[in-house]
């Protein structure tokens, strides 16, 4: 009678050895993806809130007083060295306050009228604040990185934020007063809303 040989061939073996490293690859991979997952679903609610204070100063910017009434640029527009101040109401039935976007350390800051602060951006590396429009009556409309010495609103502004890795955010662009600029347009123009109202 013949005796059974009871060890594995080496073909079983580098069989089972190929199983098991596609199993540890796997396992691998599952748990890459979890800690991207973990990470992501971690800065969620810091995302959101960026995202919410962003909504919040492109409606207020849009609900600034038209100039006009007694209202020059320097009532309801200011730009500073690290960003700009502008008046407007905080909700579309309150009074006109006080709103302030600034360059603070490494983050960029909405300051609401009551005191309270946002981040609009988190680890910001660089800032850029541009005004298109003509300053003067006079002027051609074009895209200028200061609005200082102007007596028109610029007719939109736009910042760009580049992470602290230097990659660039896509960019934040609002039309200011243009609420107040829509109330004055007919139903049959064929120009954008309120656009024909400032040079």
């Amino acid at each position: 009678m013949r005796r059974r040989n009871l060890g594995l061939t080496l073909l079983e073996t580098l069989f089972a050895l190929g199983i098991s490293a596609m199993m540890a690859v796997a396992l691998a991979n599952m748990f890459a993806t979890s800690n991207q997952v973990w990470r992501a679903s971690s800065d969620a609610p810091q995302i959101v809130d960026e995202a919410m204070s962003r909504h919040d100063l492109w409606q207020a910017l849009e609900r600034m007083p038209e100039l006009g009434n007694g209202l020059e640029i320097g009532d309801v527009f200011e730009p500073t060295a690290a960003g700009f101040r502008f008046l407007a109401p905080a909700a579309p039935d309150e009074p006109l306050a006080w709103f302030a976007i600034a360059h603070e350390e490494e983050d960029l800051v909405l300051t609401y009228p009551d005191g309270t602060s946002a981040n609009l951006r988190t680890a910001v590396g660089q800032v850029i604040f541009s005004y298109y429009g003509a300053p003067r009556p006079e002027g051609t409309p074009q895209w200028k990185e200061t609005w200082e010495g102007a007596v028109l609103l610029p007719r939109l502004i736009k910042i760009q934020t580049s992470g602290s890795n230097g990659i660039w955010n896509a960019p934040f662009t609002a039309w200011p007063a243009k609420d107040a600029a829509q109330e004055e347009i007919s139903a049959s123009s064929l120009a954008p809303p309120g656009w024909p109202s400032r040079p």
